[in-house]
């Protein structure tokens, strides 16, 4: 089975992650300003997915956050990859990180997986079979809240620490905070667990490897994930980067829209 294939290869990019955990790596940064960092533990985890990707399915497309390497297009099918979702996490020697693998199919997210491997958690889904997370050796049929109004509704934030300038409205909004612990595939799980009601990515750099594996497991649990404007995300645009998606639990999605357009 293809999901147990990629179940197989995010456990082993796990592998790489634990071997750099809390030890000595290199680090360097995509730009100048010391944001976007990459280590030693995310360039192994790129380079040992995307050979085994290419040599399980070598007439497939590959884009990986930390590959330069884009498709020429995204049509047919496309692997999206982040090696190391939430790469601060890992470098603070915190376990919020991931290894997140979702399948496009012209355009179309049908499969997602992603593992917390100092948590040995793993979640996955496959369109229409419902989304689940392993976790000691148990699995767990996943589901979102019922809540169904905003004013009741908790928000996953970034720590207080990075603040961007779209946070003001976004904690206007809502019950109740729930602290992030981990990049974007972990404000995903949490709020397909049941756990929390939605997350906005204030970030200007949430990419379609970010939302590809993780909105399969968001909606097989009965959330949704779109854009800011409420559009579906079109994975099949040339640029990578995604105007600011937004995830919930699926029932609070229509005023959380409205909201955010009343406010921009």
């Amino acid at each position: 089975m293809m999901l147990d294939r990629i179940i197989t290869i995010v456990r082993e990019a796990g592998e790489i992650h634990k071997k750099y955990f809390s030890k000595e790596y290199n680090t360097s940064y995509k730009n100048n300003e010391g944001r976007s960092p990459v280590t030693d533990a995310d360039i192994e985890a790129d380079r040992y997915i995307r050979e085994v990707l290419h040599d399980q399915f070598p007439h497939d497309k590959i884009l990986s956050e930390e590959n330069g390497l884009l498709p020429s297009d995204f049509s047919g099918r496309v692997w999206m990859v982040d090696p190391l979702d939430g790469t601060r996490y890992f470098i603070e020697g915190k376990k919020g990180f991931s290894v997140t693998i979702g399948l496009c199919t012209e355009g179309v997210p049908v499969l997602g997986v992603v593992y917390f491997p100092m948590k040995n958690e793993l979640y996955f889904a496959e369109k229409r079979r419902s989304a689940w997370l392993l976790k000691n050796g148990l699995e767990h049929r996943l589901a979102v809240s019922n809540v169904e109004h905003l004013a009741d509704a908790r928000k996953i934030m970034q720590p207080a620490h990075r603040k961007r300038p779209m946070d003001k409205l976004v904690i206007s909004l809502g019950k109740e905070n729930v602290t992030s612990k981990g990049g974007f595939s972990y404000k995903a799980c949490v709020i397909a667990s049941g756990n929390a009601e939605f997350h906005f990515a204030t970030s200007p750099n949430t990419c379609k490897w970010d939302t590809c594996a993780t909105q399969v497991i968001v909606e097989e649990a009965g959330g949704k994930i779109t854009d800011k404007e409420g559009n579906p995300i079109d994975y099949m645009q040339k640029d990578s980067a995604l105007n600011h998606p937004i995830i919930s639990n699926g029932f609070i999605h229509d005023e959380l829209i409205e909201e955010m357009k009343k406010n921009s």
